[in-house]
């Protein structure tokens, strides 16, 4: 589309030049500024109360001297030093000993107080003009003036580097000063935006009035600041500040009054109080946040973030903007190891303990947690009479001061004790007899060992013998000829070391009786005799009559029916008196409460006294002659006889 050449100037004119800011009255600061200021002039300090000196060159149009009259300045400390009766007295606005701030005698067709170019400036940033103000002149320069003095009004510029006027802010009239001081300083300026692709810039302080000759329109100027505006950035630590090692911790920024469209982030840590600081990362756009996953120690420190209005410009302190530091504290995790008697048989003492380490080396709790709903916060326990149920995984967890845990397992196998018990027991026998026992264990794949001891240190012989090792098969003898007691034990014991209770029984071993001797038989003449049996080694003797139970005959003699009278049963050489001749048969028992009776028999024989019968008459013969005696005696086989020749 074709314009007629005047549309086309005036849109150029339109579309060339930037948009001019006009301010009026009231000043607007940056909330926030940034680090550094970009320009910053507060004429330094004088080496005495009464010393002045020049502003830098090139700044201002207006004379060094004689600030008394139109169109001079000087740079000094105090506004005694004008030597003007009717102006204020005191010092620069912050006070310092000696701070100086530039005075001006306004007019003399001079008009500009302060001009700079600044440069380095950041692309989408917003700036603060600002200068502290006052007017020097007092109720005495109202008289002088005739009660209508020019009150100075200040003119603030933002040019371009081609002298195009971009923003401008003008004070309202600046108020007087008491007679005797303080100087009355106040605070003024405007923000600025600016433009896209500007990095230098010219700014001016000028005289509203144009530096026309007037009555007043005495001025201080002090503290000119040209200067970033920037977000307050508030830094926060979302998952607490001290915390324990593989805690997830998110630091977290927020931006109050941020001029920024698009903001960088760039996060940096500090490990010496924030006397250095390392980078984290790269800047980058919407990098708010910054994650720190699964914490170690060498994530502690101090933490903060830089935010400027591009990636480019993060590291620049006069447009970038530094939060606040806040402080990390990771904490070393505590080291739980659990401790058990474990393997054990059940029925015993299970035994669990910890042994913690590292961390903050206090510990403030223990908590157990085991098979069947089972919790404990003892650190070292004990379960009496564990059973098989009591098997299973046990977990703890240590708790130390600093809120930092470990958990920890430990596996607990509790395996079955066996139980034992007599099915069979033969518990008193006879010495050279059997001894039989039976037991039965509630694990059938219990080995039974057996042991017989004699706690009188008697020796025992014979064969002990186990059969399927569930029986016990012996037999027990031993020498002297008392009864004894020994033990038989059983115990029942599984593949894994388990003990049953032991079975212990007193066997009871008697003594046989001794063999009976009753002594050998007799053939007597008299009335009595004494008996010759054997006293016993085991048991107790007694003589027994064997009373005939028909006339047997012995030796052709009867046996005798009436009992001979013994002195004493019990005697093994009893005396013994008979009442008539003839047989008598006499035992002798050996015997012992348990293991029986031995019996052994003697024959007494009571024959006549003997009397010798000739069965012969007298006889006489010549010569060789044989003769024939017979004895007719009866009985006569029991006695002995001799012969003799008279």
């Amino acid at each position: 589309m074709r314009f007629p050449l005047p549309i086309l100037i005036l849109g150029c004119i339109y579309l060339c030049l930037p948009m001019l800011t006009k301010g009026q009255g009231n000043s607007s600061f940056c909330a926030n500024t940034a680090l550094v200021p970009v320009f910053k002039q507060d004429f330094g300090q004088s080496p005495s109360a009464t010393a002045s000196s020049t502003a830098p060159a090139g700044s201002t149009n207006y004379n060094f001297g004689n600030v008394g009259t139109d169109g001079n300045y000087i740079v000094t400390s105090r506004v005694e030093n004008a030597n003007k009766s009717d102006w204020t007295k005191g010092r620069d606005h912050t006070g310092n000993t000696h701070g100086n701030f530039f005075l001006v005698n306004a007019g003399g067709n001079r008009n500009i107080f302060l001009q700079q170019t600044v440069t380095g400036l950041c692309p989408g940033s917003s700036y603060s003009f600002t200068a502290w103000l006052a007017n020097v002149n007092t109720p005495l320069t109202n008289s002088i003036c005739g009660n209508n003095p020019v009150y100075p009004r200040i003119t603030f510029k933002i040019l371009d580097l081609s002298d195009n006027l971009l923003a401008t802010y003008t004070t309202n009239n600046l108020p007087l000063s008491p007679n005797a001081g303080p100087v009355n300083w106040q605070k003024y300026g405007f923000q600025f935006s600016l433009p896209v692709n500007t990095t230098a810039l010219k700014i001016q302080m000028v005289d509203f009035w144009g530096g026309g000759p007037a009555c007043g329109n005495d001025v201080a100027l002090d503290d000119i600041l040209f200067e970033a505006c920037v977000p307050k950035i508030s830094v926060s630590l979302s998952g607490g500040d001290n915390v324990c090692i593989g805690k997830d911790i998110n630091l977290e920024s927020s931006l109050v009054n941020s001029p920024y469209t698009a903001p960088a982030y760039l996060w940096q840590k500090s490990n010496n109080n924030g006397n250095t600081w390392d980078t984290l990362g790269t800047p980058g756009l919407g990098f708010n946040q910054f994650p720190i996953l699964n914490a170690q120690l060498k994530d502690s420190g101090w933490y903060r973030v830089l935010v400027a209005p591009t990636a480019t410009n993060i590291l620049n302190v006069t447009c970038g903007a530094i939060s606040n530091t806040v402080k990390l504290v990771v904490n070393p995790l505590p080291v739980l190891q659990l401790q058990s008697n474990a393997p054990i048989c059940s029925g015993s003492a299970l035994t669990l303990s910890v042994l913690a380490t590292g961390g903050s080396g206090t510990y403030t709790q223990f908590v157990w947690q085991g098979p069947n709903g089972f919790s404990d916060s003892t650190a070292n326990l004990a379960r009496p009479k564990a059973p098989t149920a009591f098997s299973g995984t046990y977990w703890a967890q240590v708790l130390d001061s600093k809120g930092c845990t470990d958990t920890a397992n430990i596996s607990v196998q509790i395996d079955s004790t066996p139980v034992l018990q007599w099915v069979n027991l033969t518990d008193s026998i006879c010495s050279k007899s059997n001894v039989s026992a039976a037991v039965q264990a509630s694990l059938p794949q219990s080995n039974i060992s057996w042991t017989a001891v004699n706690p009188h240190g008697i020796q025992l012989t014979g064969n002990f013998t186990t059969s399927n090792n569930h029986q016990f098969l012996g037999s027990a003898q031993h020498a002297q000829n008392q009864s004894l007691n020994w033990q038989l034990k059983a115990l029942a014991t599984t593949s894994q070391g388990c003990n049953s209770s032991l079975l212990d029984s007193t066997i009871v071993v008697h003594a046989l009786p001794s063999p009976a001797l009753a002594g050998p038989d007799q053939i007597i003449c008299a009335n009595n005799t004494v008996l010759q049996a054997q006293l016993p080694a085991t048991g107790t003797g007694s003589w027994q009559w064997i009373s005939p139970t028909d006339s047997s005959v012995h030796n052709g003699q009867k046996f005798s029916t009436i009992a001979p009278a013994l002195n004493n049963n019990f005697i093994p050489q009893s005396s013994i008196n008979f009442s008539q001749l003839g047989h008598y048969a006499l035992q002798w028992l050996v015997s012992t409460p348990f293991c029986g009776t031995h019996a052994d028999t003697v024959l007494i024989t009571r024959i006549p006294t003997p009397q010798p019968i000739l069965n012969v008459a007298d006889s006489a013969q010549c010569g060789p002659a044989s003769f024939s005696f017979f004895n007719k005696s009866p009985l006569a086989k029991h006695y002995g006889f001799i012969w003799q020749l008279g």
